[in-house]
């Protein structure tokens, strides 16, 4: 049986569509989160900020420009920090579910055609010699001589994920 390509990408189609609406949802949350936890420390900030004017005025202008710069820049770090933090968070949360929802393939009824194919595609990849073995966590792993191939279902997911997050807008 010949198995081309283009026949794994179409039959994984659905998979990766899953995979991907499901991880740009979640990418979607926690931006929202992030996005509203920048706006709390740009409020909360702009407090500060009102106080240091009030106290500056009195002190001098100069004073007061210099002390609103600083606490400007502190803002943004820390709203900058938080947001960093908020999307490792879901990125971290998301190679998580991710790893979940392909393991769970394994228990499909067509988990078997899949392997096969995956067989298929590592021996065209690598010639008919090559040494085909059974992934942690379902697909295969092939190696011939110095080259080696991962058809594993967590390589996959993990590439659907890192896909999903090079496509994420910044909040």
């Amino acid at each position: 049986m010949t198995v081309r390509v283009d026949d794994v990408a179409e039959a994984l189609t659905p998979v990766r569509a899953s995979l991907l609406a499901a991880a740009q949802r979640d990418v979607d949350a926690h931006n929202a989160q992030a996005r509203a936890q920048v706006a709390e420390t740009l409020a909360v900030a702009g407090r500060r900020v009102d106080g240091i004017l009030t106290a500056a005025r009195e002190a001098g202008i100069a004073d007061a420009e210099a002390a609103l710069a600083i606490e400007r820049s502190r803002a943004r770090r820390a709203a900058r920090a938080r947001t960093l933090q908020a999307r490792r968070e879901a990125y971290d949360e998301l190679r998580r579910q991710s790893r979940q929802a392909v393991l769970r393939i394994q228990d499909e009824p067509g988990y078997a055609v899949v392997r096969e194919t995956l067989t298929a595609v590592a021996h065209r990849l690598l010639g008919p010699d090559a040494e085909v073995v059974e992934a942690e966590g379902g697909g295969v792993i092939a190696r011939s001589g110095a080259r080696r191939v991962d058809l594993s279902l967590i390589a996959f997911a993990e590439r659907a994920v890192d896909t999903v997050a090079a496509g994420a807008e910044e909040p």
